[in-house]
């Protein structure tokens, strides 16, 4: 009896443990967990964060003051400071990106898709630059689809979505699958949807791997990364540390001009 008691605490065991398994490995139509990841960051339509910036250069770590300014849907400001005073400014919005360094004159140009910031300012107006259909549109990664048994759905095709392990947790892998991967991948926890990585091209061609690590909540509930790190083909380009965190207060001037 003794023995049956184990073999049967054992196949309980496995049983469970294969149940857990299924749990995580079941995946949702894309636009479920883009939802989700929408409805995170419009809770916070306002944000402005300070940052340390440390990029790597002749073997050296150059460290610098940075803030960042969000404003949903799709408004976007980095400023890096010297002594306290900004010396070089972007912005973001619909289809402009305006930039400014010291000494130098405003231009206006463009603009490009941006992942390391353009998750964080989403909203959901799926006509803007800052929805998310917009964002992943822009960056060539697929993500329609949204009935389970649909024949056109991404649920049914394996090629654009696919469960993957990252920092110890499941995520969704949103643009391609486990042995089809293409260029322009966004990778979402799939438990909490915030975006984890993003993997593209860099406009030469070479690998984009945007890491965003180190989650936070503050006193109400907000979530931020406290740390994004870029590579470039392999090796780091940048980080970007983030110590303190504003929800609210961003003014909309902010993002009209530069300065």
């Amino acid at each position: 009896m003794r023995h049956l008691r184990n073999g049967c605490g054992v196949g309980v065991f496995l049983c469970l443990m294969g149940w857990l398994g299924g749990v995580e490995a079941y995946l949702l139509p894309p636009r479920h967990y883009l939802r989700k990841m929408v409805s995170v960051r419009s809770s916070m339509r306002q944000i402005r964060v300070w940052m340390i910036v440390e990029t790597p250069k002749n073997g050296a770590i150059q460290r610098e003051e940075a803030v960042l300014l969000l404003r949903t849907p799709g408004q976007i400001r980095f400023e890096l400071h010297k002594d306290k005073k900004a010396h070089r400014i972007e912005v973001w919005r619909n289809q402009e990106h305006l930039s400014w360094e010291q000494g130098g004159q405003a231009k206006n140009q463009a603009r490009k898709p941006n992942p390391r910031f353009d998750f964080f300012a989403m909203g959901g107006d799926d006509s803007s630059w800052g929805s998310a259909e917009g964002i992943l549109r822009s960056l060539g990664v697929r993500y329609d689809g949204s009935k389970r048994f649909d024949p056109e759905s991404d649920y049914n095709e394996p090629l654009r979505m696919s469960l993957a392990w990252f920092g110890g947790r499941p995520v969704v892998v949103l643009g391609a699958s486990f042995n089809n991967r293409k260029p322009n991948q966004l990778w979402i926890d799939k438990a909490h949807a915030y975006p984890v990585r993003f993997l593209g091209q860099t406009t030469g061609g070479g690998a984009l791997d945007i890491r965003f690590l180190d989650y936070h909540r503050d006193g109400r509930g907000y979530l931020f990364p406290g740390r994004i790190e870029i590579y470039r083909s392999g090796r780091l380009f940048q980080r970007m540390l983030a110590y303190r965190v504003k929800v609210g207060s961003v003014p909309q001037n902010s993002f009209q001009q530069v300065p």
